[in-house]
């Protein structure tokens, strides 16, 4: 009896695969070009909005170059200010 227990989850596993398969091919109704044009227009104005820096963070914007970003070269002398 053990023995067919443990069948049981190999042949559940591949049983939920053929379901998932399934459904992933399954036909779907032809796209309306309008509303998809609408979801792409919409998905690249969001896409280029800018975020603002996360809360907790320290960085700054990417064209922006603050003076604690620089690190002087090792030949550079140091600022002891």
């Amino acid at each position: 009896m053990s023995a067919l227990a443990w069948w049981l989850i190999p042949l559940g596993a591949t049983f939920g695969a053929l379901m998932w398969v399934g459904w992933r091919n399954r036909t779907r109704p032809p796209a309306d070009v309008h509303e998809a044009m609408a979801e792409r227009e919409r998905f690249r104005e969001a896409m280029e909005r800018v975020s603002p820096t996360p809360p907790g963070t320290s960085l700054p914007p990417p064209d922006v170059e603050s003076e604690s970003s620089h690190r002087p070269e090792p030949d550079e002398p140091k600022d002891n200010a």
